[in-house]
């Protein structure tokens, strides 16, 4: 009996993002990232202003905890999930945020609000670690997840 060697999605991409360098991006995603980080920061900060955007800073504030990370509206600092919450609601509020359509293939709309999925869990997750974080591993991860998300959300159809 043969073997058959069968493909392993999940470690392909553990390999796929392990791999990902600063290096082998292209200066237009490198420039797409920035621009992205700068648009889904503003959405947020025009989202707070909104009632929902009140209510969720609010929330945040209430629920105490330790005060690891600054909402981006307020410098309260609330826990990490908190503020990555509160955070990325303020960036929906005013759908300013950027949206990737889908593709012909599986319908447009699948492709689903990205960056404000990215952007304040990675800001949260880089402002509670102890040290100094790398801009460009920054970039990468914002890169490698704006990549993956979309693809992943397709792929479910």
């Amino acid at each position: 009996m043969v073997a058959i060697e069968q493909a392993d999605p999940t470690g392909q991409l553990v390999d796929y993002i392990a791999a990902s360098r600063y290096e082998h991006l292209p200066a237009h995603v490198v420039d797409a990232v920035k621009k992205s980080f700068l648009d889904t920061i503003g959405a947020g900060i025009a989202g707070r202003s909104t009632e929902i955007g009140r209510i969720v800073t609010g929330m945040a504030r209430e629920n105490g905890g330790k005060p690891e990370v600054a909402l981006w509206t307020e410098g309260a600092r609330v826990p990490t999930a908190e503020a990555a919450f509160a955070n990325a609601v303020m960036a929906r509020c005013r759908e300013l945020d950027d949206v990737h359509e889908g593709s012909s293939r599986v319908g447009m709309g699948h492709g689903g609000h990205v960056n404000v999925m990215l952007v304040p869990s990675a800001l949260a997750t880089v402002e509670s670690l102890r040290g100094a974080t790398n801009g460009k591993d920054l970039i990468v991860a914002l890169a490698v997840g704006g990549d993956l998300i979309p693809r992943l959300r397709m792929a479910a159809g």
